[in-house]
């Protein structure tokens, strides 16, 4: 009997070794895949940090963006309000230009009046000329008569 039971000990013993050992070879597997759990987990975290630090990032440049987007619009408010001057005293110049532009019209009618008067004063001068050679052949005529 207990050579029987030693027999069912050592088949046990044998048993539990075999077990053992399975468990023991599952235990470094699970190490393995605890490691490789482990790393998954450390890569994880240092995706979340590095997409941080771009979302940190990218807001800063958002806000830049904005700060630069705004004052483009005040830059371009500027420059509509200039527009708008330049085009009002291109209005004014335009107005002033007609009037000018009428002035010289006015003028140059009077030249051309004060012309047809001075043609007028010369044809007259030349008449009168010819009047006072005429008088003054008469005049000389009369004088050779007299005496």
């Amino acid at each position: 009997q207990a050579k029987l039971d030693a027999a069912d000990f050592a088949s046990e013993v044998d048993a539990l070794r075999a077990s053992a050992s399975s468990m023991e070879s599952a235990t470094e597997a699970m190490k393995v895949e605890l490691s490789k759990a482990k790393q998954k987990a450390k890569d994880a975290i240092k995706r979340e940090e590095d997409l941080v630090k771009t979302t940190s990032g990218l807001e800063k440049e958002k806000w830049e963006l904005r700060t630069e987007l705004a004052k483009v619009k005040e830059s371009q408010i500027i420059g509509d309000k200039m527009q708008a001057s330049l085009e009002q005293d291109l209005e004014n110049a335009t107005t002033e230009l007609r009037g000018l532009e009428e002035e010289l019209d006015v003028l140059r009618s009077e030249r051309e009046i004060g012309h047809s008067e001075v043609e007028n004063l010369k044809a007259k001068a030349v008449s009168l000329e010819q009047e006072v050679d005429l008088l003054k052949k008469s005049i000389t005529k009369d004088k050779a008569r007299s005496a």
